[in-house]
């Protein structure tokens, strides 16, 4: 704490009251928190496990974990530092089998993924006939109007998917009269969007949010997520919208919350950020006690008063005190902000940042040519950057043509472009671990047999998709398991057990939801003929390590109760084993009853054991009753009129489970066996060889950590070889920087599986932007400055600074200034020696641009201006 100025050392300290920090750029607000933590567990106010981190992006996770483990060591392992997505991804996981959870089994789609169906889906609408008045053609926009129309409808508890709720949020949001046609369409469109996501198997990043909160409604999950916590710590709390922040608020009930931040930050306001609104619900609901740091630590002297400066003149009244205050402790004045005005070519400013560049490597000997990460070239916006990526392309060739190898060092990286998770070979080796998780991914079944499946073209995955197939109860992801093409039929592996007797119906009751913590307390089966009848039954408590806790209000078993009848786990589980040997498993939402048992073996030393296959009677209801408004175990037994009630008894579900399934063999599965025998005959030699790599890959992922598991789907597709043979490089970089990060992930000794489950989460929800930059390939970055927050560079150069292009040419139209200052802000805090700031009169929209009016607002002292261009000013 010694290293700890008064300010930071009051809130490192301060473990009593809910905290409001205002942190300005670079005033050693992560650091601070970092400590603040050690120093809670370290005093025993709190275990590492009951401190929640939440933050917006995946890097200031990577950064809070990496200071918390500096100043903690192998105890800070045990913080949750997650981003508001990543928490609420792991929330819906954990609670896999709580009755509520409506994206059980569902795997998450990145915005590549889901934009792509939506591209379908608006193809689709503009060539039907009659449409023509409301084609929509752009689905980029489109999809962030859905997306806007979604949180509006969230932030009111009025979402449910439905077109006529969507239409009254585009017409709230967007309430001119001559868009009333068009918003119906586009709601028509919207709520299509989210039911074919949903039966594809996927779910995105608002749906997310919406499965956590919806859990979060009911009073027991509510319970068991705010018992967990006794600090919750919430950074760059400027970026929360009111909707992320009803999820904090839900589980800060037994909590002391720290929200901390910078309101001249914010710069996702499109996206529902609303720090004023945000700020006095917490002052009103919590109290807190406000903090605010004022020392600098990242910029010199002259830009940091270059950037306060610029706050004083761009937002005047705006400004509060206790900001005048803010000086640098840096020693020396440091040198001014460099502008260069106009150019009359984007070549031409290119060519002068790269002799920049140059100059501070050659001839001010700043940095050594290696140091490149810490330069940055910042942009407004992606268009732009990809012109001066090109431009950057020319100018170089021609300087590198005098053959004095002094520009030989420089390259340039666009961030947009090298998102490592997001690459065509990179996906699809995710795409075969995805199906090891989840066997039912349909998204992921297309990605890898159109990409390496010999002979699957996409005339076949076509029609495989069609509803003649749905309606069977088929899915593409079908043609991906063995068991279903041995037998051509979807259902054959259930019929064939049923038939000899060897079909198990089986479920677990738990201490909690959580596969990979949480242990079993009942453990029940029964075995049917084939006439449902049940042959054998099987039905222990299991003793478990600890108490039960709130999970007795739920399957109603007593610590009391398993003392006097649980047995220990192993006995049973062996016994489980022996008494389900050669048979088939079944169950609702089995996957987690799987999950768990397989997890609690692990965890006990006992060797896992291969379950060739199972049957899902969730899966199987979902595909044939996708109307139904919920396909909860209690629900079908209503609608379906079965005789045993679920109980969240381990006994009475399973013989609920017995006879739901019974239904479908008898209505559907049964009498339609020749019809899906007719439709998957065809191509059972053609898909085979890629069902058997899915199931090796399947069987490997309860014994290998997620690296191994690459290595093995790269060899078995012989993607090195194709890759070697057809010259493609930067595909076989790309693989490789993909098993050195799968090998940096952390397992902390956990079970394999639940390992590979978490890895997958994180490659959908980080697009992976900064790694190839980090790696060996890296360059110069070339980044928006949305994509730069958080980050700081020694040497920042400000391209393409020109009114209409910063402010952008849309938020001058819409009158919308005030991100756009803050934006600019953002860009002028990230600079901690040098900042240039450079335009070209085509910088704009139309041409001849002039400055950028944000740029009259940084003090004149702190800035000096070049010589203009001839024939400039």
């Amino acid at each position: 704490m010694d290293i700890l100025n008064d300010a930071q050392r009051m809130v490192a300290e301060d473990g009593t009251h809910h905290i409001l920090l205002t942190a300005p750029a670079g005033t050693g607000k992560t650091g601070t928190l970092a400590r603040r933590i050690a120093r809670l567990v370290e005093k025993g106010m709190a275990a590492p496990e009951e401190i929640l981190c939440l933050t917006f992006t995946n890097k200031a996770c990577r950064e809070m974990e990496h200071r918390i483990q500096e100043y903690m060591g192998e105890k800070g392992q045990g913080v949750s530092v997650k981003t508001i997505h990543g928490f609420c991804y792991e929330l819906i996981q954990a609670e896999a089998d709580n009755p509520e959870n409506r994206y059980v089994n569902l795997s998450v789609w990145d915005e590549e993924d889901c934009r792509e169906l939506m591209d379908d889906i608006l193809e689709k609408w503009n060539t039907r006939p009659g449409n023509e008045r409301q084609m929509i053609r752009n689905s980029r926009y489109f999809f962030y109007d859905v997306d806007k129309a979604k949180r509006w409808l969230l932030e009111r508890n009025r979402y449910t998917g439905e077109a006529a709720d969507y239409l009254a949020a585009m017409n709230a949001i967007s309430p001119n009269p001559f868009n009333v046609d068009k918003n119906r369409a586009r709601a028509e469109m919207a709520a299509s969007y989210d039911r074919q996501l949903h039966s594809l198997g996927g779910m995105d990043f608002n749906d997310i949010l919406i499965g956590a909160l919806h859990l979060l409604s009911d009073d027991g999950c509510r319970r068991r997520w705010s018992s967990r916590f006794r600090y919750l710590h919430v950074d760059e709390m400027q970026d929360m919208s009111m909707l992320e922040y009803g999820i904090v608020l839900q589980l800060a009930s037994q909590a002391r919350v720290l929200l901390a931040g910078d309101y001249f930050q914010t710069i996702y306001e499109w996206r529902g950020s609303d720090p004023i609104q945000l700020i006095q619900r917490f002052t009103r609901e919590f109290h807190p006690e406000v903090y605010t740091f004022t020392e600098n630590y990242r910029a010199t002297p002259l830009l940091l008063k270059a950037a306060e400066g610029y706050l004083r003149n761009a937002f005047s009244k705006d400004i509060p005190d206790e900001r005048s205050s803010v000086s640098s402790v840096r020693e020396g004045q440091g040198e001014p902000v460099v502008i260069h005005p106009a150019f009359e070519t984007l070549d031409g400013e290119a060519r002068w940042i790269i002799q920049c560049i140059e100059f501070l490597v050659h001839k001010q000997k700043k940095l050594q040519e290696a140091e490149q990460g810490k330069i940055c070239i910042l942009c407004r916006n992606n268009a732009y950057n990809e012109r001066l990526e090109e431009a950057f392309t020319l100018q170089l060739n021609q300087l590198k043509a005098d053959g004095s190898g002094r520009w030989d060092f420089i390259r340039f990286l666009r961030i947009g472009e090298e998102k490592l998770y997001r690459k065509r070979e990179v996906k699809d080796v995710l795409a075969a671990l995805h199906l090891a998780v989840n066997p039912f991914d349909n998204n992921s079944a297309r990605r890898l047999c159109l990409n390496w499946g010999k002979g699957i073209g996409e005339a076949t995955v076509k029609k495989i998709l069609s509803s003649d197939y749905r309606k069977l109860g088929i899915a593409l992801s079908d043609f991906l398991r063995p068991d279903v093409l041995r037998y051509a039929d979807t259902y054959g592996t259930l019929l064939q057990a049923l038939d000899e007797g060897r079909l198990t119906v089986f479920d677990v009751e738990s201490t909690g939801t959580s596969t990979s913590t949480d242990e079993i307390v009942q453990l029940a089966a029964v075995t049917l003929n084939r006439d449902g009848q049940v042959t054998a039954r099987f039905n222990r408590m299991v003793k478990p390590s600890g108490p039960v806790g709130e999970s007795e209000k739920i399957h109603h078993i007593s610590d009391e109760r398993l003392k006097a009848e649980g047995e220990p786990p192993e006995k049973v589980f062996a016994d489980f084993l022996a008494f389900t040997s050669n048979h088939i498993l079944a169950g609702h939402n089995v996957s987690y009853d799987i999950h768990i048992l397989m997890s609690q073996m692990r965890r006990l030393g006992m060797d896992p054991v291969e379950i060739p296959a199972w049957v899902d009677t969730l899966e199987i209801f979902r595909r044939y009753y996708p109307e139904l408004k919920n396909h909860k175990l209690e629900y079908l037994g209503e609608v379906f009129k079965v005789h045993h009630k679920s109980s969240h008894n381990a006994y009475d579900d399973i013989l609920a489970t017995a006879e739901i399934l019974m239904y479908a063999v008898n209505h559907h599965l049964r009498p339609e066996r020749d019809a899906r025998r007719a439709c998957i005959s065809p191509y059972v030699s053609l898909f085979m060889p890629m069902a058997r790599i899915v199931q090796d890959i399947s069987r490997m992922s309860w014994k290998q950590n997620p690296n191994a598991l690459i290595g093995q789907v790269i060899s078995q597709l012989n993607m090195d070889e194709y890759f070697t043979q057809h010259g493609k490089t930067r595909e076989r970089q790309h693989l490789e920087e993909l098993k050195r990060c799968a090998e940096a992930y952390p397992d902390y000794g956990r079970p394999p599986q639940d390992v590979l489950q978490e890895y997958l989460a994180m490659t959908a929800l980080d697009a992976g932007d900064e790694i190839l930059w980090q790696s060996g390939q890296a360059g110069i970055p070339i980044a928006t400055v949305h994509q730069a927050k958080g980050m700081e560079f020694d040497f920042v150069f400000m391209a393409g600074m020109a009114d209409e292009n910063f402010p952008s040419f849309g938020a001058l139209k819409a009158g919308m200034l005030m991100e756009e200052k803050r934006l600019f802000y953002v860009a002028i805090t990230r600079a901690r020696k040098r900042l240039f700031i450079s335009w070209n009169i085509q910088s704009s929209r139309f041409g001849d641009a002039g400055a950028s009016r944000f740029i009259a607002n940084l003090p004149k002292d702190t800035v000096i201006v070049l010589q203009a261009p001839q024939g400039r000013t």
